[in-house]
């Protein structure tokens, strides 16, 4: 999926995944709309979502804020390998 977001580079996307043990976060700010199309039409997207549920203890939540960015320190950043 990141390979894919990374040969697209949709302009003013920034798009995170967090993991805390079994739990992982999905952090997305698109800069120009509120929408998340640049990333959920991602053919790589769609086969992640596909069968989500059965690869999953408790089913995914969705959260969607209507926030803006105010300053950000960082998020451009991959952790070492």
């Amino acid at each position: 999926m990141f390979a894919q977001l990374r040969s697209a580079a949709p302009e003013g996307i920034a798009y995170a995944l967090l993991r805390d043990g079994n739990e992982f976060i999905h952090v997305f700010l698109n800069l120009h709309a509120d929408e998340s199309a640049p990333v959920t039409d991602l053919p790589a997207f769609k086969a992640f979502q596909a069968g989500i549920t059965e690869r999953c203890e408790v089913p995914p939540a969705a959260t969607r804020l209507a926030a803006q960015l105010v300053d950000c320190y960082g998020f451009g950043t991959r952790p070492a390998s």
